[in-house]
C-alpha cells in the first residue's frame, strides 16, 4: 500500500506540473519522496528529485533546483552501479507500468465524471425544452379553444336574435294576413300563404332542431346510443319528410341504397345527418334538379353519397364548410336561409360515430357529399 501511495503521489505530482500548477506539483513530489523514502524505493527518489528540481526551474528558484537535480544525479549514480543494474531496469519498468496504470486511471475517473456531466446536462436541457414545448402547446390549444368558443357563443346569439327570427316572422305576417283578408283573398293567394307558412315552419323547426342538438353536443349532454340500423329504412325516412320541400321547386329526390345495407350507428344522429344533407341538397338544386342518394360498401365502412346536379362551390368555400369557427350560411337558389349549423351537426355526428365526411364539387356543376359509417356486422 505505502509503495503504491509513492507512485499513486508521483503520477499526481506529474499532472499537476503538467498543467502548469507548479505549487500543488511540489506538494504531491514532497509526499511520493516521504512515502518512496519509508520504503526504500530508490527509482521513485530518483525520479522525485528530477521533477522537484523541474519544479522550481519553473518558479525561477534556481538554487532549489541545482539541490535537486544534484540529488537525482547522485542518486542515479546509485542506480548505474553494476550491482543493481538489472534491478534499476525491473525498476524502471514497474514504475513506468505503476506510473501509467495510475495516470490512466486517474483519467478514466476525470472522464467519467466529464460524460456523466454531459449526460446530466443534456437530460437536464431536455426536461426543460419539454417542458417550455408542453406549456406552449397548452396555451396554443387553450387560446384556439378559446376562440372556438368565441365564435360559436357570437353565432349562436346570431341564430337566437336573426336567423330565428326570420321564420317566425314570416309566419306571423302570412298568418295575419290570411285571418284579416281570408274572405277578401281568392283561392290561390290562400294557397301561396299557407306554403309560405308551411316553408317558415319547416325552416324555423330545422333551425331550433339544429340549435337544440348544436348545444347539447358542446355541452356534451347528447345521448350516444349506436346500434345496428338498416340504413334504407333512414333514407326513405328522410326522403318522405322532405318531399314538401322538393316538390315546391320540382326537385326528385330517389334512393339507389340497396335494401338490407346495415350500418352500426345512432339512429337519431344518423337521420340528423340525411335531415341536414338532403335539406342542403334541396337548398342549392334548381327547379327541376335531381338529388341522388347511394351506398356501397368500402371495407369495414358504408361509404354513402348524397349527390345533387345544383350549383356546386368553389374550392374557397370547400374549405370553410366543416370549420367550426366559421358558420358558413349562404343563401339558396329560391333565397332560402340557413345558420351554418347543419354541416357542423354533420361533422360531429359521423365522427362521433367513427367516420368521415368530405364533399367533392365543382362550381356549376353540383357537389357529392360523402361520408363513411361502420358496417353494422
Amino acid at each position: 500500500i505505502k509503495e503504491g501511495l509513492a507512485y499513486n503521489y508521483g503520477s499526481i505530482a506529474n499532472i499537476y506540473l503538467e498543467l502548469g500548477d507548479v505549487d500543488s506539483a511540489i506538494e504531491y513530489f514532497n509526499k511520493s519522496l516521504e512515502e518512496a523514502q519509508n520504503e526504500q524505493i530508490i527509482i521513485v527518489i530518483s525520479e522525485v528529485y528530477k521533477g522537484l528540481a523541474d519544479s522550481y526551474v519553473k518558479k525561477n528558484n534556481f538554487k532549489e533546483a541545482y539541490k535537486y537535480l544534484a540529488l537525482h544525479n547522485g542518486t542515479r549514480e546509485k542506480l548505474n552501479n553494476e550491482k543493481i543494474g538489472q534491478r534499476i531496469a525491473e525498476l524502471e519498468i514497474q514504475y513506468e507500468t505503476k506510473r501509467k496504470d495510475s495516470e490512466n486511471e486517474i483519467l478514466k475517473r476525470a472522464n467519467a465524471v466529464q460524460r456523466n456531466y454531459f449526460i446530466f446536462s443534456v437530460v437536464l436541457a431536455l426536461v426543460i425544452v419539454i417542458i417550455l414545448y408542453s406549456r406552449y402547446s397548452y396555451s396554443k390549444k387553450a387560446q384556439k379553444q378559446l376562440e372556438e368558443l368565441n365564435a360559436t357563443k357570437d353565432k349562436l346569439f346570431s341564430i337566437i336574435g336573426h336567423d330565428l327570427k326570420n321564420p317566425f316572422g314570416t309566419l306571423i305576417n302570412f298568418s295575419e294576413m290570411l285571418m284579416e283578408d281570408y274572405l277578401e283573398l281568392t283561392d290561390e293567394e290562400k294557397i301561396t300563404y299557407i306554403h309560405m307558412i308551411n316553408e317558415a315552419s319547416q325552416t324555423g323547426h330545422e333551425i331550433l332542431d339544429n340549435l337544440l342538438q348544436w348545444s347539447k353536443t358542446q355541452s356534451g349532454k347528447l345521448e350516444f346510443l349506436p346500434k345496428k340500423v338498416e340504413l334504407n329504412e333512414i333514407v326513405e325516412a328522410n326522403i318522405a319528410l322532405l318531399k314538401s320541400a322538393a316538390s315546391h321547386k320540382g326537385i326528385e329526390i330517389f334512393s339507389a341504397v340497396n335494401g338490407g345495407t346495415e350500418v352500426f350507428a345512432d339512429k337519431v344522429m344518423l337521420k340528423t345527418v340525411f335531415r341536414n344533407l338532403i335539406g342542403n341538397a334541396i337548398k342549392f338544386s334548381h327547379k327541376g334538379g335531381t338529388i341522388k342518394i347511394d351506398s356501397k360498401s368500402n371495407g369495414e365502412f358504408v361509404e354513402i353519397v348524397v349527390s345533387d346536379n345544383g350549383v356546386g362551390m368553389s374550392k374557397a368555400a370547400k374549405e370553410k364548410l366543416f370549420n367550426p369557427t366559421v358558420f358558413n350560411s349562404t343563401a339558396g337558389t329560391a333565397n332560402e336561409q340557413g345558420t351554418g349549423l347543419g354541416l357542423l351537426l354533420c361533422k360531429e355526428f359521423v365522427e362521433k360515430n367513427g367516420g368521415k365526411i368530405w364533399v367533392e364539387s365543382e362550381e356549376g356543376k353540383g357537389s357529392d357529399f360523402k361520408f363513411t359509417i361502420p358496417i353494422g356486422n
